[in-house]
C-alpha cells in the first residue's frame, strides 16, 4: 500500500453534495452512491492505459504505436537550472527508444530507456507518466513504482494534457487497487484539466470535485482516562507511572536539539495543551491533548518534519478545536531524488497535499478525512454547529457531512 494516500475507503455513511461549476461535464451525485465504473479506451496511446482489471499481467498484448510526445517542454534553460536538463530532442529520443522496446516485449529494458528523458530537477511530465504506464501494464509487482511515476509526473514539466493523462494513468492504478476514491479524485483532476472522453467515461456520473472524502486518517487518536493513559498513548510511559509523574511527561516541548532536553510545560495553561516531543534528525511528534466528557481526553498524535536533503517526507500539523470537533490538518509533500543527484539532495517535487482530519470530541471517532492539494485553490471550512465542512473553490462547491 502506498504510504503517501493509504487504502481508501469506500464511502457510504458520508454524503458529500457538490455543486460544480457549468464547465465540468459530469453530474454531482452523493459520495454514498460511488462505484467503480467501465474504463473506456485511453484518450491517447502515448500515457494512458487501457482498463487494467485486477489480473492485468505482464503478458497483456501490447498496445497500438502510440503518437510521438508532444513538444510541450519548454527550452531546458529555461524550464530547469539543472545542466543535466534533456532538451526535446533528447527526451524524444529517449521515449522513442523505450516504446520499440514495448512493442518487442522487452519491458524491463523498456523502463530503462526512459531515463535520459528524465534527468534534471524536474521531470517530463509525458515521459514519467508514460513509464508508470509501462511498469503499471508490463511489469509484474510494479504498482508502487508506477504510483510514484504517476504522482511525481503530476509535478512536472508540461501542458494541461499531459497532466490529464497522468492523472487518468493514476486513476485507472488506483481503480485496479481497489481505490475507488482515489480513483475518482484522479478521474475528476483528468477531466477538469482536459475532459477528454475517456476521462469523462471513467468518471461517468460520479462527483467531478477533485477533493476526496476518506475514512482512514494518517494520525494516531485515543480516548483515553487519566494522565497515565495519556502518557502510554504518546508512547512516553507504562502502567504504573503515577499520575503527576505521567502528566509531566506528556506535556512537553521539544527543543529542537538531540544534545539537549525537553522542557516539560505541564499542561498547566487552560486546554488543549500542545505537546512536541521525540525530536530525532529533523523529525518529531506534536500531539494535541483535550479533556472530553465523563472524565475522557482526547489525544491525537502526528508525526512531523523532515530532511530534504535526504529526500524523507516533508510533514507539518496544525490543531484546532471547534466546539465538539477537533480538526487536524496534516501537509504533507514528498521528494523524490532525480536522476544523478542522489548525492547533492536535488530531488523532484510531489504536489502538496493538505489533509483535513476531523475528530468528534467525545467519541474520538474519525468522521473524516477531506484531501485537497496546494495547487487546487480549494478552501475548506468547517461549520462545527451544522456538522458539515464547505468545500469552494474553482473545482467544487458542496459540503460534507460530519
Amino acid at each position: 500500500m502506498n504510504p503517501r494516500l493509504g487504502a481508501l475507503a469506500h464511502l457510504a455513511p458520508v454524503v458529500f453534495a457538490l455543486l460544480l461549476p457549468a464547465c465540468h461535464r459530469a453530474a454531482p451525485v452523493h459520495h454514498d452512491t460511488l462505484a467503480a465504473t467501465a474504463v473506456a479506451s485511453a484518450p491517447s496511446a502515448a500515457t494512458a492505459v487501457a482498463a487494467p482489471s485486477a489480473s492485468a499481467s505482464a503478458s497483456a498484448s501490447a498496445p497500438p504505436p502510440p503518437s510521438p510526445v508532444a513538444s510541450s517542454r519548454p527550452p531546458s534553460n529555461e524550464a530547469d537550472p539543472d545542466p543535466d536538463a534533456p532538451d526535446a530532442a533528447t527526451i524524444q529520443r529517449a521515449v522513442g527508444a523505450a516504446r520499440r522496446l514495448v512493442q518487442q516485449k522487452h519491458y524491463a529494458e523498456a523502463v530503462d530507456a526512459f531515463d535520459p528523458a528524465l534527468r534534471g530537477s524536474t521531470p517530463d511530465t509525458r515521459a514519467l507518466s508514460e513509464r508508470g504506464y509501462v511498469r503499471m501494464r508490463y511489469v509484474p509487482n510494479s504498482d508502487d513504482e508506477a504510483y510514484d511515476d504517476f504522482w511525481f509526473a503530476s509535478a512536472g514539466h508540461g501542458d494541461d494534457a499531459a497532466h490529464a493523462e497522468a492523472w487518468y494513468n493514476l486513476g485507472q492504478l488506483e481503480t485496479r487497487r481497489g481505490h475507488i476514491e482515489a480513483a475518482r479524485a484522479a478521474y475528476a483532476r483528468s477531466v477538469a484539466l482536459n475532459p477528454t472522453p475517456a476521462a469523462t467515461n471513467a468518471l461517468g456520473k460520479r462527483d467531478a470535485c477533485v477533493a476526496s472524502v476518506e475514512h482512514d486518517g494518517d494520525l494516531d487518536a485515543s480516548l483515553v482516562v487519566g494522565w497515565s493513559a495519556v502518557c502510554q498513548a504518546i508512547g512516553r510511559c507504562d502502567g504504573d507511572t503515577p499520575e503527576a509523574e505521567a502528566r509531566a511527561r506528556a506535556c512537553v516541548t521539544t527543543t529542537y536539539s538531540a544534545a539537549e532536553p525537553e522542557t516539560s510545560h505541564g499542561c498547566k495553561s487552560p486546554p488543549p495543551w500542545t505537546s512536541s516531543r521525540d525530536y530525532v534528525l529533523y523529525n518529531w511528534h506534536e500531539d494535541f491533548i483535550v479533556p472530553a466528557a465523563h472524565g475522557k481526553t482526547l489525544v491525537v498524535s502526528a508525526a512531523v518534519g523532515g530532511w530534504p536533503a535526504h529526500f524523507q517526507p516533508q510533514r507539518n500539523v496544525s490543531y484546532a478545536l471547534h466546539d465538539k470537533i477537533v480538526e487536524a490538518r496534516l501537509d504533507r509533500s514528498d521528494m523524490k531524488a532525480a536522476l544523478g543527484h542522489l548525492e547533492d539532495g536535488i530531488g523532484w517535487p510531489s504536489p502538496t497535499e493538505h489533509r483535513y482530519h476531523f475528530y468528534d470530541l467525545d467519541s474520538g471517532a474519525l468522521l473524516a478525512v477531506v484531501s485537497v492539494l496546494e495547487q487546487d485553490e480549494l478552501k475548506v471550512e468547517l461549520d462545527s454547529k451544522q456538522r458539515v465542512v464547505h468545500i469552494d473553490g474553482p473545482t467544487c462547491g458542496g459540503k460534507v457531512s460530519l
